[in-house]
C-alpha cells in the first residue's frame, strides 16, 4: 500500500513507537484490501460456475402436442391413432380442449370448438348440436370424433409413456359450465388417471369453481393458471402484451394449494416472468410454439414445457440443437 506524505510526517513526529504503530496500521489495511479482493474473486468464480456456459447446460423443455395431432400431418382433428403416433415419436405430453354437445348423456369430446365448427361447416355452437349430428359430419369430412373416454383409455394403456395431459373445458361463459365441470371431474375420478391430468383456470374466480367441483367429486387434479396475451396489459415502450406479475404473484400466493403451474402465452414469456415463476416455484408451460425463433427462445428461457401444433418437428429440432450445442467442437472451455 502506498505511503502518503501525511503518513511520513506522522512517522517523523511520533518517533520509533509511533512508527511501529503506523506500520501495523498499514499492514492491517493491506490485509483488509487483500481479503476483500479475494472475496470478490471468489464470488466471480462462483457466479461463473453456476451460470451455463452454453445451451448444452440448459435442460430441454418437454414437448406437448397442442390439440392431440400434428399440424404437419395435415390432420384437422385429434384421433387415438394420431396421439399414439406422437407417443411413438417421443412426445410424452398433450394439451387439449374439451367440449360438450346438446345431448346431456353424450359426455365430453376432445377438440377445439372454433376449429371444429369451421372444419365441419357448422353455424351453431357445438353445445347446441347433438353428438349424433357431429359424428355424422365428422365421418363425412375428416374422421371420427374423439370422446374423452377414449383419451382416458389411451392414458391408462400408455400411462408409463405419458407425463401429463392438460385439459381446458371450453365455454366457461355458459350457465351450465359449472355443472359440466363437476361432471368432468367425476369422470376423471372414476378413470383413476387424475395424477396424469391437469386442468386450466383463467382467473381466481374460475380456480374457486374448480376447487368446488373437485371437492364435490372427491378428486384432486392439478390446476394451471392460464395466462393469455389477448387480455393482458400492454408495455409502455412498444405496446406488446405483458403479464401483470404483481397481481399474478399475489394470486398464486393466495392459491398456492391449488395452482400447480402456469400455462403462458409465448407472447408473455420473458425473463421477468420466468424469474417470478421460480420465486413462486411454479413450472411454466409455454404455448403455442410453432416456429424456430419462439422454439429457441422458449428453450433459452428455461421453460418446463412447450405446447406446439408441430410436436414432431419441435421434438426433433430441439434434440438436434442440443446435440450440436453439446458437441466437443462447440462446447466452451473454462480456464
Amino acid at each position: 500500500e502506498k505511503v502518503t506524505p501525511h503518513d511520513l510526517l506522522l512517522l517523523g513526529r511520533s518517533g520509533m513507537g509511533g512508527g511501529r504503530r503506523l506500520m501495523l496500521t498499514l499492514h492491517r489495511r493491506r490485509q483488509f484490501v487483500i481479503v476483500v479482493l479475494l472475496l470478490l474473486v471468489l464470488v466471480l468464480l462462483l457466479s461463473l460456475a453456476l451460470l451455463p456456459d452454453s445451451s448444452c447446460e440448459i435442460a430441454l423443455p418437454a414437448v406437448a402436442s397442442h390439440r392431440g395431432f400434428d399440424m404437419d400431418s395435415l390432420l384437422s382433428m385429434p384421433r387415438v391413432s394420431s396421439m399414439s403416433a406422437l407417443l411413438h415419436a417421443g412426445v410424452r405430453s398433450f394439451d387439449v380442449d374439451l367440449f360438450w354437445t346438446a345431448d346431456a348423456t353424450a359426455g365430453f369430446f376432445v377438440g377445439h370448438p372454433p376449429s371444429l365448427t369451421s372444419t365441419l361447416g357448422l353455424t351453431q355452437p357445438l353445445s347446441l348440436i347433438s353428438s349424433s349430428e357431429l359424428k355424422r359430419r365428422a365421418l363425412e369430412r375428416t374422421g371420427e370424433l374423439l370422446p374423452l373416454s377414449s383419451l382416458l383409455d389411451l392414458l391408462k394403456r400408455s400411462a408409463s409413456d405419458i407425463d401429463l395431459v392438460s385439459l381446458e373445458l371450453k365455454n366457461p361463459e355458459q350457465v351450465e359450465w359449472p355443472r359440466r365441470l363437476l361432471q368432468l371431474y367425476e369422470q376423471i375420478g372414476h378413470s383413476g388417471m387424475a395424477h396424469k391430468l391437469a386442468l386450466v383456470a383463467l382467473s381466481a374466480e374460475q380456480a374457486d369453481k374448480h376447487a368446488t367441483a373437485q371437492a364435490s367429486a372427491q378428486v384432486s387434479v392439478g390446476l394451471h393458471r392460464l395466462l393469455r396475451d389477448l387480455d393482458a396489459p400492454l408495455k409502455r415502450d412498444d405496446g406488446s402484451p405483458r403479464a401483470d406479475l404483481s397481481a399474478l404473484f399475489k394470486e398464486t400466493s393466495a392459491l398456492s394449494e391449488q395452482y400447480t403451474g402456469w400455462s403462458v402465452s409465448a407472447k408473455l414469456a420473458d425473463e421477468e416472468l420466468m424469474a417470478a415463476a421460480r420465486a413462486s416455484r411454479m413450472p411454466v408451460y409455454v404455448w403455442v410454439v410453432d416456429d424456430e425463433a419462439s422454439l429457441r427462445r422458449t428453450w433459452r428461457l428455461g421453460a418446463t414445457a412447450l405446447i406446439t401444433n408441430r410436436p414432431a418437428w419441435a421434438f426433433q429440432t430441439l434434440h438436434a440443437w442440443h446435440a450440436e450445442a453439446c458437441s466437443p467442437s462447440t462446447m466452451p472451455t473454462r480456464t
